[in-house]
């Protein structure tokens, strides 16, 4: 099965555009719809086809399992991935594994969530309750400290930089939006990638959406 529609609920901005972008990157051509409320998440799956959503299950409206049901009434076939900080908020009975594509904790490493949405790609499911990386922790002090390092180390314009970044703005983009050269961007975006110790806009993504949490 292609996947080719993929709708992304998550109360939060950042986590949004990061996982947009993540997701655009694995699967190049997909087309990506972002909702923040249950509402928005119901009227999208009523009134157009999806492949795959990928939701957490802290946006405003979601209750308790009862509503992947109702989820899965609007769309039989949905793949559903919950990707979420709150495990108490599933009730993981045999039935409802047997409705999703995949749970993973949002603790899991960057690393991990890439493989999970590529085994679903594959037509693979994936379920867990709490990541069981054994490096978890060490990933997690890791981005901890080069999210205060965002603070701490970039300048005004590297942060604008590193925002517009994220957002998934070239460098052409950025450089037209801050009236600047975009040989310019492309060395503001060098020395992020240096001050902060990273080598890729995934990395810096994942960093963001760590420091608006």
């Amino acid at each position: 099965m292609a996947i080719k529609n993929i709708l992304i609920a998550d109360r939060y901005p950042i986590t949004r555009l990061g996982i947009s972008t993540l997701v655009q990157q694995i699967l190049p051509g997909c087309k990506v719809v972002v909702t923040q409320t249950m509402d928005e998440l119901t009227r999208c799956l009523e009134s157009a086809k999806y492949d795959l959503l990928i939701m957490e299950t802290n946006i405003e409206g979601f209750r308790s399992s009862a509503h992947i049901y109702e989820l899965v009434d609007l769309q039989p076939g949905l793949l559903i991935m919950i990707y979420t900080d709150e495990q108490k908020k599933i009730i993981k009975t045999q039935n409802l594994v047997n409705v999703l594509a995949a749970y993973l904790s949002k603790e899991a490493s960057l690393e991990k969530l890439i493989n999970v949405i590529q085994y679903i790609a594959k037509g693979r499911r994936y379920l867990q309750g709490k990541d069981s990386d054994r490096g978890s922790a060490l990933v997690k002090a890791k981005i901890a400290n080069k999210s205060i390092q965002i603070n701490k180390s970039l300048s005004t314009r590297e942060f604008e930089v590193a925002n517009y970044l994220v957002k998934g703005s070239n460098l052409t983009e950025i450089a037209n939006l801050l009236g600047v050269n975009r040989s310019s961007v492309s060395t503001y975006k060098k020395r992020i990638f240096d001050k902060i110790g990273i080598d890729s806009l995934a990395d810096l993504v994942q960093i963001f959406s760590a420091a608006s949490r």
